[in-house]
């Protein structure tokens, strides 16, 4: 909460278009923060990519919910809105979508089956840094969002990541 961070946190909420920016330790404590917090049905199921970080199950299951694996688009390798609907249940407890460098996927597709069927979509956007929807930036999707800012990543700050929301109580 220092100086500091309160400016990272200004400037990256003002980078990706959005009110709110949090700053965490890194992605993977974003993530699980967001699916304990998201997650309408403790245990329930997580709606993830099949194909996509080995580690998203993980995040998953250490936030108390199993993964529920779903088929990606062949084009863009994120989520397949289809498969999505299909996949929504009664443990459904939040869909985790991610998005690539390179395509962000079907994302109105995806955030309105959510909305409909009233359960939260987050994005994992670890990769999608500086990548654009339809013209916007990355960044105010979904419920929240969550970046990295590991020495792998486009934006690099050595460790760190970053949630991104419109949710002021989020």
């Amino acid at each position: 909460g220092g100086a500091l961070v309160q400016e990272l946190e200004t400037r990256l909420a003002a980078y990706h278009g959005v009110p709110h920016c949090i700053a965490v330790a890194n992605a993977a404590s974003g993530l699980l923060m967001l699916l304990r917090t998201l997650g309408r049905k403790p245990g329930g199921e997580v709606i993830m990519p099949a194909f996509s970080y080995r580690g998203l199950p993980h995040f998953a299951r250490w936030a108390g919910h199993m993964p529920r694996f779903c088929d990606v688009d062949a084009a863009s390798h994120t989520l397949d809105p289809d498969a999505v609907q299909r996949a929504i249940g009664s443990d459904t407890a939040v869909v985790l979508a991610v998005s690539n460098f390179n395509s962000a996927g079907d994302v109105e597709g995806l955030c309105d089956i959510a909305q409909k069927s009233g359960i939260p979509i987050l994005f994992d956007s670890v990769y999608a840094m500086a990548n654009t929807h339809r013209g916007i930036r990355m960044g105010g999707f979904g419920a929240a969002e969550v970046f990295s800012l590991h020495a792998t990543k486009l934006l690099n700050g050595f460790e760190g990541g970053y949630i991104t929301t419109r949710d002021a109580e989020l």
